[in-house]
């Protein structure tokens, strides 16, 4: 159950948000440093035009692999947006994400292997039988292999790997 960072249970905790909960301050705070970041990105990519009112998404490439918890990390940022609320854990969630998807797409090496590693998560799921690509050339960088496995490891709540193995007869009829 979450807490309004303007409800309190007791007098003495008025005006401070719940345990594991950001202020209203540092959440703004937190969110102008993130919007900043992709202004100043966006300026040195002038392809990249954004405009910023409110944050309403993510990272296309989170649907890739792992979509059912993406799905419900979606449900879950709606739900603290309605309830005008984001836990810490909820932003911590948010670099791990982050980690995972510089594993899959390849970041170290330019986005060079980013098919092939979304290809390699649903592979390991038995989505796919191969992580072959249109073009040969194309597959895992040196290491990335071994950053999945970290991430796939490191984070093994992010995955629905779970989900995938529950329906996976189903969906491969």
């Amino acid at each position: 159950m979450s807490i309004s960072a303007n409800r309190c249970q007791n007098e003495k905790d008025k005006g401070r948000p719940p345990a594991g909960y950001l202020s209203r301050k540092q959440a703004r705070a937190l969110l102008d440093e993130i919007l900043v970041g992709a202004r100043q990105q966006a300026q040195r990519h002038p392809v990249a035009r954004l405009r910023f009112e409110q944050v309403a998404g993510g990272l296309l490439g989170h649907w890739a692999c792992w979509t059912r918890s993406a799905v419900e990390l979606l449900e879950e940022c709606r739900g603290c947006r309605r309830a005008s609320t984001v836990p810490a854990s909820l932003l911590a969630r948010g670099g791990q994400i982050t980690d995972c998807n510089a594993a899959f797409f390849d970041v170290a090496h330019g986005f060079a292997g980013c098919v092939p590693g979304i290809h390699e998560i649903l592979r390991r799921q038995g989505l796919l039988a191969g992580i072959w690509c249109l073009d040969p050339q194309e597959q895992l960088s040196p290491g990335q292999a071994e950053e999945i496995d970290r991430v796939c490891r490191a984070y093994p709540h992010l995955s629905d790997d779970a989900f995938v193995r529950e329906h996976l007869d189903e969906w491969l009829r």
